[in-house]
């Protein structure tokens, strides 16, 4: 088939889904701000073109805390955010109702309560639904009490669920079934599409990158100690951390790096976003991660790394082995272990040829795995399936009609 054909074909399948009536979808998601991996990865699905061709697509934002200070916070603003939550939801749920309702639901903290309570009305209207965990957490938020593990096995039941890789699914095995489970990789758009990676100088003092939060649990201190050893062994490099400060204030952070003796080959270059971000990335020659963040799953930064041609030393926490090849894309150190990350770092510091082949086999598996079209086709195929699972299983369907009555029938959910 040439171009022409292939052209008119699709022109003609866009005809066809247009005569043809959409499933409704509801997607109830966190969206920036705060900008974190999975707020944008979210926001990249609800914007997704290759979604709306196939669905009729309702999103729904839902935001409890406005800054990433604020997350895990009590607060009364944001009760009085979740109040606004229940209504707009209420609200889609009885003028636009959904086939299936995608939720992303917290995994810890106030959040989790407070989507307890928006996850209560889609499973008291009898909405099938998908429950999409971004976050690890489960276990030890059913560890805190008895109701808390009741409160999880409620959430889990009759639902079906979306993990982004095989690695966590120990953090809900006590709720979830193997058949209730979906695997959906994160994924972004190839962000070197449009540009042509010049090759890497075999620099004698290379630059090694550490790009996130300046959380503590992100590793940043860890990787200062490990560039302290790096320098007690003579051996040459620069650094640059990039991000907004976290749970580590930026003074403190700075006075860390005086304290280690760190001052002239260590630098805080702030945040960066867009096209300042790419230019940190480019110039870089090693990517440094070294996470041990409670909450990690499928850290999105290590997917632009590797976009960028960069080797990567990391973690081997919950979903990380999925990303990288051990030895060939990169290195997995143990979480905290700031002399292995040197060791990690040495090898690469000493070898550029090395930090070559590893940057191009990582490239080369973000282009074959990691690619966000690739995403939207899985999520695309989850959501046709979950759609045909639901209309043969017969449910009760509380629903609220337009003069604000309640009615209840037991039939199979709409398609």
């Amino acid at each position: 088939m040439n171009r022409s054909d292939q052209a008119a074909s699709a022109k003609r399948c866009r005809k066809e889904q247009e005569i043809m009536p959409k499933h409704a979808v509801l997607m109830m998601v966190q969206l920036p701000p705060p900008a974190h991996g999975a707020a944008i990865t979210n926001q990249r699905l609800a914007s997704s073109r290759r979604i709306r061709d196939e669905f009729d697509l309702n999103v729904l934002p839902v935001q409890l805390a406005r800054s990433i200070d604020d997350t895990n916070r009590f607060a009364l603003s944001k009760i009085i955010r979740l109040s606004g939550h229940v209504v707009r939801l209420l609200f889609a749920l009885a003028f636009r109702p959904p086939g299936v309702v995608l939720y992303t639901l917290p995994s810890t903290g106030y959040a989790f309560l407070g989507g307890i309570v928006l996850l209560g009305l889609v499973k008291g209207l009898g909405f099938p639904h998908i429950l999409q965990m971004r976050c690890r957490g489960i276990r030890r938020t059913a560890e805190r009490s008895a109701l808390h593990r009741a409160l999880c096995r409620w959430a889990f039941s009759k639902a079906w669920v979306i993990l982004l890789s095989p690695h966590v699914f120990d953090d809900v095995s006590e709720f979830v079934r193997d058949e209730q489970v979906y695997y959906l990789p994160d994924a972004l758009p190839d962000p070197c599409r449009e540009i042509r990676l010049p090759d890497r100088p075999a620099r004698r003092i290379p630059h090694i990158l550490f790009l996130s939060h300046l959380f503590e649990t992100k590793g940043p201190l860890v990787l200062l100690s490990a560039l302290e050893i790096l320098k007690r062994r003579g051996v040459p490099f620069r650094a640059t951390f990039v991000g907004e400060p976290g749970d580590i204030a930026l003074q403190v952070f700075r006075e860390r790096i005086d304290a280690l003796g760190l001052s002239e080959e260590v630098r805080y270059a702030g945040p960066a976003y867009g096209a300042r971000k790419a230019e940190f990335m480019l110039d870089a020659d090693i990517f440094a991660f070294p996470t041990f963040y409670p909450q990690e799953v499928f850290p999105g930064v290590l997917l632009e790394a590797m976009a960028y041609s960069l080797p990567l030393v990391t973690t081997g926490e919950a979903a990380i082995p999925e990303i990288v090849d051990e030895g060939s894309s990169g290195y997995m150190v143990a979480a905290r272990d700031a002399g292995a990350l040197a060791d990690a770092l040495e090898k690469l510091a000493h070898n550029p040829d090395l930090r070559q082949r590893l940057g191009r086999a990582a490239r080369a598996r973000f282009l074959a795995r990691f690619q966000f079209d690739r995403c939207e086709s899985c999520l695309a195929e989850i959501l046709r399936d979950v759609l045909l699972r639901a209309a043969t299983a017969p449910v009760e369907r509380t629903t609220l009609n337009q003069a604000g009555g309640i009615s209840i029938t037991r039939h199979k959910a709409d398609t």
